[in-house]
């Protein structure tokens, strides 16, 4: 699976510049392989709602946790990642954009995504099935919303990798850089904030040659999943 994945990230670049024959602005509706992913996941906890109930506690947290480990596993991810470095590249190749300006058209265009898949009809029906005070609903299904934008927000910084962080080092640092993102995102979470910055610095630390887009991608979904199964 390794060999594989790395066949994979040594390639995607060069098959997407093929494929670019449409150049989309920036700001345009990302292709939608992460809400496809979502709804599969929604569809099995659904079921296992529907079935299990009686037998076993399914909280909040639960539908949390089995979205983020998921989402950010390695089945779906060489796609996701393909999908995401040509929307970079498209506002790479159509923008006149310079240091940060480029990265933040791309993370623009994503949010611009995220947001029109919104919470889904299956996501609110398990979050009110699931959730004991009816009072607490709202709150849940933000906590939902939250994990398909930081969802969202890690896959683009994996492929925006060691040139987001140079280019961030000369306007205030990579940290502040992923702080407005969240902050852009409207998400409040300082400690998914904190589990993210540190997971992409400690992975672009090691410069360009050592960088992997996996172990990234890896040190961060074993971070928040702990993170919210313990909250």
């Amino acid at each position: 699976m390794k060999n594989d994945m790395k066949l994979i990230m040594e390639s995607f670049r060069t098959n997407v510049l093929h494929e670019n024959t449409q150049l989309a602005p920036a700001g345009a509706k990302m292709e939608d392989d992460l809400e496809d992913i979502f709804d599969d996941v929604l569809e099995k906890l659904k079921d296992k709602v529907d079935n299990e109930l009686n037998e076993e506690i399914i909280t909040v947290a639960t539908i949390l946790y089995t979205l983020w480990v998921n989402v950010m596993a390695a089945a779906g991810m060489g796609s996701l990642l393909t999908k995401f470095s040509k929307y970079l590249l498209d506002t790479h190749t159509t923008q006149d954009t310079t240091g940060l300006e480029k990265f933040d058209k791309f993370f623009e265009g994503t949010f611009e995504s995220v947001a029109t898949f919104g919470t889904k009809p299956i996501a609110k029906f398990l979050v009110e099935k699931t959730t004991s005070d009816p009072a607490d609903i709202p709150a849940n299904l933000d906590k939902i919303d939250n994990i398909y934008k930081i969802a969202a927000i890690v896959v683009g910084l994996a492929v925006s990798g060691v040139e987001l962080a140079k280019a961030a080092a000369e306007s205030g640092g990579i940290a502040k850089y992923i702080a407005d993102l969240f902050g852009k995102a409207g998400i409040k979470d300082a400690k998914a904030l904190a589990k993210t910055t540190e997971a992409f610095s400690t992975s672009v630390g090691t410069g360009a040659d050592g960088y992997e887009i996996f172990q990234f991608i890896k040190a961060v979904r074993t971070s928040i999943a702990s993170y919210i199964t313990t909250t």
